[in-house]
């Protein structure tokens, strides 16, 4: 793929981006469920679009007319190559997904070594359906895992009222029933591209 070829795709990926968020604005009396899905089929969209950009007409940038002779010198008495833009831009992207795919997987290890490290809730678990860890290393309510996910609480969840343990485990169970950690790995993929 030629740099020219990374602008074109980034500038479709941004038509992409407005047109999802164009219809969330349009339909912002919709359900949310509404909202993620049309986020969820943009995401979608923009990670299909490299293996579809070969059938896609071209989106050409416009060019600026060749430099003149004068121009020529004092551009290249100054040391800037005005060609070498489009490998500067494919660089920083590059850069840019391998500085998110770091993260990413930091990320994913600090969580993997949380869920480990936290003991199973059998009176939570069993009226859920859903595994319910408790944490001592966990400072908020989340749920982890796109196959078997599991709740993750932290300790002092056992000292909340009925009903703030009750709102928050409907809460994680309703991400947990809707695959949101499926669209967080969609995400996440789009990110990184």
């Amino acid at each position: 793929m030629t740099p020219m070829s990374l602008v074109s795709l980034a500038l479709r990926i941004l038509v992409l981006a407005g047109i999802g968020g164009c219809i969330t604005t349009m339909r912002r009396n919709a359900t949310a469920s509404e909202r993620h899905l049309v986020w969820m089929l943009t995401l979608g969209a923009m990670i299909l679009l490299p293996l579809a950009a070969a059938s896609l007409p071209r989106l050409d940038l416009i060019t600026l007319p060749a430099p003149t002779t004068r121009q020529s010198a004092e551009v290249s008495s100054i040391g800037y190559e005005t060609s070498n833009w489009p490998f500067l831009i494919a660089a920083v992207w590059i850069g840019g997904s391998i500085f998110c795919v770091l993260t990413l997987l930091i990320a994913h290890a600090r969580v993997l070594r949380i869920v480990r490290s936290s003991s199973l809730n059998r009176g939570w678990s069993e009226g859920i359906g859903s595994p319910v860890l408790l944490s001592a290393e966990a400072t908020f309510a989340f749920n982890y895992g796109m196959v078997a996910p599991v709740i993750v609480l932290p300790s002092p969840s056992l000292e909340w009222s009925a009903e703030l343990l009750r709102a928050t485990l409907i809460h994680e169970s309703a991400h947990i029933t809707r695959r949101d950690g499926i669209s967080l790995f969609i995400a996440q993929v789009a990110r990184v591209i």
